[in-house]
């Protein structure tokens, strides 16, 4: 008896000791580690607030950051050394493993990739690297081939660095992240050309989280969880960019200042991101597929990419709740389906309104997008050119009127720039305000304007803008108009010649004024007239100005029911034709 009492007492306590490791083991952290693939800086941060301040550790996760080890990102989570990885979307989509990663989450909408030459090679434009040696990324070549350049032509040796090379004259340009170029240049900037893939139409995502497709396959729960952690850390971070500083500079050894790593933050935040109009890890199947198609039109890819199974979906577990309130909804829909078959037809005068209103703020969205990063870079520039050319003076003071005059050259490109965004503003919100205008003396004071501005010597001006019945528009818009057309045929006179001339007619037809701007500048090759209307578009390689000014010109048109019409010739002049209805009945109204 005393020995069957032992053995139970004994399996008794084997049994319980086996259910408290089990139940230890249950609730142990799954570990996994997340390949950054580059140093440690600002770049990362929503990992290290989600590892600092445990929201890895909320969901079961004991996650280890792994630095550059200069292995490639995307073979080594291929390989599973590591589980999650960080890269480019641009890199990722054109690897020939794209088809076993999943991408998670884009953490930047925009790419900081850019390409940086210096200025005594000579590289201004991009149709000057034809024939070039590069280090340059998947976007830097098809920046360059949407640049005109003969890719065929360009040498490329790997993907990033090689600074010191660069400096050495050893490549002709090299690809950083624009967020290293504030560390990199310094004071120097005045040095170098930096272009963006984004200001050449080039819109990749940036960073991105991703991981194998075997992974999402097993762990689908634990995928979804890392997602939801580095979201959540991405989002602390840009509330909390201080103090995340302050972290990185205690316990990652970075080597960089709190000056420049503020610097990062801040673009990083701002240009990239992007959290006053994204939501943080936000990605879109139609984006991919752009990219995508992008890459194979560019021949940069040799077949077409299949996405399926690349742009990550929610485990069926997140999507049960949905579910039923699919069925629930599809229940509904059924029994009011006559009353909204109803509805829809007698509002449909009211639906194609909204269509239309969609489709102005989707267009919207695009050009706030472009604006953000082209304002940032275009008043930056003067801004950089001012702070350089002040170091300059510091170490040679001996020729203070030569940098004055380009300091004040940088200025008056600055306030110019400023005067464009201003008209854009308040083009885009002000309502039209119809009145009776004296055309004559608005088209004198456009011309006062520009007569002793650079470049109008040996001008002539001619107008015949008498009207024989009133004419009500815009009279702001109308000036806008104008002087945004006129300061182009200043701007880009031909200078080789003699005699310059700029022609204004205006006469009213059916109740509209046909107003007709002639002259004989360079003229504009009609490679670009389809183009010039766009947002920041410069047709020419000598332009100094913003590219807001047709845009401008045509969005003003557009909302004084009019139309612009403009022919060119190179070499001999451009001609431009406005319709502008006369807003007579509307000007009674108010």
């Amino acid at each position: 008896m005393k020995f069957t009492a032992k053995y139970i007492l004994l399996f008794w306590l084997l049994l319980h000791a086996y259910q408290s490791s089990a139940q230890l083991l249950l609730q142990q952290d799954e570990k996994i580690s997340i390949y950054l693939g580059w140093s440690h800086q600002f770049q990362f941060a929503g990992y290290y607030a989600a590892l600092e301040k445990g929201f890895f550790k909320d969901v079961g996760l004991d996650v280890k950051l792994v630095p550059a080890t200069g292995e490639s990102n995307i073979e080594s989570i291929i390989s599973h050394k590591y589980d999650y990885g960080v890269g480019t979307a641009g890199v990722l989509l054109a690897n020939s493993h794209y088809q076993e990663l999943t991408v998670l989450a884009a953490i930047l909408q925009q790419s900081p990739v850019s390409l940086i030459t210096l200025k005594s090679r000579g590289h201004n434009n991009l149709t000057d690297f034809n024939n070039s040696n590069l280090i340059g990324s998947t976007e830097i070549k098809a920046m360059l081939i949407s640049g005109g350049v003969d890719i065929s032509s360009v040498t490329f040796h790997g993907d990033t660095g090689g600074f010191d090379e660069l400096i050495a004259n050893k490549y002709d340009g090299i690809s950083y992240f624009i967020t290293d170029l504030a560390k990199l240049l310094g004071n120097d900037s005045l040095l170098f050309n930096i272009f963006r893939p984004i200001e050449y139409g080039i819109n990749f995502y940036g960073e991105c989280l991703f991981t194998s497709r075997e992974e999402i396959e097993e762990n689908p729960e634990r995928a979804q969880k890392v997602k939801d952690a580095v979201i959540k850390g991405w989002q602390y971070a840009i509330e909390n960019p201080e103090e995340i500083i302050d972290l990185i500079l205690l316990k990652y050894n970075v080597g960089i200042s709190r000056e420049d790593l503020t610097k990062e933050a801040d673009i990083t935040i701002h240009n990239l991101i992007l959290p006053r109009f994204y939501d943080v890890g936000d990605m879109q199947q139609s984006k991919w597929e752009q990219m995508a198609k992008l890459l194979y039109e560019f021949k940069i890819v040799s077949e077409p990419l299949i996405l399926k199974g690349c742009v990550y979906s929610p485990p069926v577990e997140y999507l049960k709740n949905f579910k039923k309130i699919i069925c629930l909804t599809s229940i509904i829909i059924l029994i009011i389906a006559g009353f909204l078959l109803v509805l829809l037809l007698y509002n449909k005068q009211l639906k194609m309104a909204v269509k239309a209103r969609t489709e102005s703020l989707e267009k919207s969205n695009q050009e706030m997008d472009r604006f953000v990063y082209s304002i940032s870079h275009d008043i930056r520039s003067p801004l950089s050119s001012v702070q350089g050319l002040i170091n300059i003076m510091k170490i040679d003071p001996n020729d203070h009127e030569k940098y004055l005059g380009l300091i004040e050259s940088s200025i008056i490109k600055l306030d110019n720039y400023t005067k464009d965004i201003l008209d854009y503003t308040r083009n885009s919100r002000a309502k039209v305000s119809p009145s009776i205008i004296d055309l004559n003396e608005v088209v004198d004071k456009c011309i006062s304007q520009l007569k002793y501005a650079d470049n109008s010597y040996n001008i002539d001006f001619y107008k015949d803008t008498t009207l024989q019945e009133p004419f009500y528009t815009d009279p702001w818009r109308l000036e806008v108009i104008l002087n945004n057309l006129l300061s182009n045929s200043v701007k880009y006179r031909e200078k080789s010649r003699t005699q310059s001339f700029v022609k204004v007619d205006a006469k009213l037809i059916d109740d509209k004024l046909q107003l007709k701007i002639e002259d004989n500048g360079i003229g504009i090759d009609k490679v670009h007239l389809k183009k010039i209307y766009g947002m920041f578009y410069r047709a020419s390689e000598d332009s100094q100005g913003s590219g807001l000014g047709l845009y401008i010109v045509s969005e003003t048109i557009t909302l004084l029911h009019g139309s612009i019409d403009i022919q060119s010739v190179v070499g001999e002049g451009t001609t431009i034709t406005l319709e502008i209805p006369n807003l007579k009945m509307e000007a009674e109204k108010v």
